[in-house]
């Protein structure tokens, strides 16, 4: 059905009818083409929102397919983040542990270790990668 208008199709011929005849086969068109017109608009309507329905999927389907995408992406930082922290980690573990040996010194014949004092190592602060300053080998292993 289209959005045209209905025309009215009722036996106007007077000759053959009575007045109260032709009053109620007018009514009875009109209030078929009243019914006829509410249909026409609603069909219309119908396929209106039809579209807009039909408009408002594929939104969805772009609004999913970037969420998707997003999600990908994020967790793919998060594992990119977890293996950088354990590098960073691992790093700072080695600075760490080259700072303590720098500032201790293996007695040969006992095999101990043994903290140098700061005027004999040449350097008495470090920093480590977090850059904050710590006493060089405040404790040696």
């Amino acid at each position: 059905m289209g959005c045209e208008p209905v025309k009215l199709d009722f036996d106007d011929k007077v000759e053959s009818r009575s007045t109260e005849e032709l009053v109620l086969s007018l009514r009875r068109e009109f209030q078929l083409s009243k019914f006829q017109s509410m249909a026409s608009i609603l069909a219309c309507g119908e396929k209106k929102l039809k579209l807009e329905i039909e408009a408002k999927v594929e939104d969805l389907k772009k609004v999913r397919s970037e969420k998707v995408r997003l999600e990908d992406e994020l967790k793919r930082c998060k594992e990119e983040c977890s293996i950088l922290k354990l590098q960073l980690e691992a790093k700072k573990e080695m600075e760490l542990r080259v700072t303590k040996f720098e500032g201790c010194e293996e007695d040969v014949e006992t095999g101990e270790v043994q903290e140098q004092p700061p005027e004999d190592r040449g350097e008495s602060v470090r920093l480590t990668a977090e850059g904050n300053g710590i006493a060089n080998a405040s404790s040696c292993f």
